[in-house]
């Protein structure tokens, strides 16, 4: 802790260069807004120092203690599915900035850099230090987030982050490598492992039998819903667990199986959302 409103972050593994790619910002004061998304793991000590400059902010900021719904906290989980599973037990904050200072960014030797200078240092995977406060916010999405008051380069050295250079798309569609590593596209086309999906309905569940009209798939080692089963109650939301917050949200449609139980069963992120089955939170802030 820097005082009692700052927080130095050794070490992060970037995930996310908003510096070389900043944001345009709308409406009559325009300008850019630079960020940048890093992660540490949760056993870190500036975990517990960000969640006590986040609730500091919270009690003394413009939501005097009430946590307003649906917002967004100053760290979360790292989904261990993402990168390629090589940020597992780790937590993930976006720090932001309105202004690019020369004297905030430095090099590994302390050197201040410029905008030209970072292209070739930053991108995800490599190692920074960042030094953040608090802010709360209330306008295109609100919550408690983070200021980015400096960031030092300290390895550029480093493997770039898994799953971060774009889509891989015959990995998505299941299309298996050769012997010499290249993609071999099978004829005719046809899903791995399973029949294709009825008309008009989500697809089955990979190795199992097509769930019921109207219904979600069956669980996995279990028997499939009882058809008109009660909906998930509904009922006030819970207050939000800051250290492990939900990235995503399970609706009705899934009667009561968890992602867990759902990824089990052959589904993807992406086709949870399509048939209704899943709300994904927001990342970015």
């Amino acid at each position: 802790m820097l005082k009692d409103d700052k927080v130095i972050i050794f070490g992060a593994v970037l995930l996310w260069d908003g510096i070389n790619r900043p944001e345009e910002m709308d409406g009559e004061k325009g300008g850019l807004k630079f960020n940048v998304k890093c992660a540490i793991p949760n056993t870190a000590p500036e975990v517990q120092e960000l969640q006590a400059l986040g609730t500091k902010e919270l009690n003394e900021g413009q939501f005097r203690g009430k946590f307003p719904p649906g917002g967004h906290w100053v760290c979360k989980a790292v989904d261990p599915a993402k990168y390629e599973g090589a940020l597992p037990a780790h937590v993930e904050f976006t720090a932001v900035t309105y202004q690019y200072f020369e004297s905030a960014f430095l090099s590994s030797g302390n050197q201040p850099l410029k905008r030209e200078q970072m292209a070739n240092l930053l991108y995800p995977g490599c190692i920074v230090d960042v030094i953040v406060s608090a802010r709360s916010y209330d306008n295109k999405s609100k919550g408690v987030g983070l200021w980015l008051n400096g960031l030092r380069v300290v390895d550029s050295s480093r493997p770039k982050l898994p799953g971060c250079g774009g889509v891989d798309a015959a990995k998505m569609f299941g299309v298996p490598a050769g012997p010499n590593g290249e993609k071999t596209f099978p004829h005719p086309p046809s899903a791995a492992g399973g029949p294709p999906p009825a008309a008009g309905g989500p697809p089955p569940a990979a190795g199992g039998p097509p769930p019921a009209a109207g219904g979600p798939p069956p669980a996995a080692g279990g028997p499939p819903p009882a058809a008109g089963g009660p909906p998930m109650p509904p009922g006030v939301q819970p207050a939000p667990d800051f250290l492990n917050p939900p990235a995503r949200q399970m609706t009705a449609k899934c009667a009561g199986h968890t992602y867990a139980q759902m990824l089990a069963a052959g589904w993807t992120d992406a086709l949870l959302i399509q048939h209704g089955m899943m709300i994904e939170g927001d990342v970015p802030l």
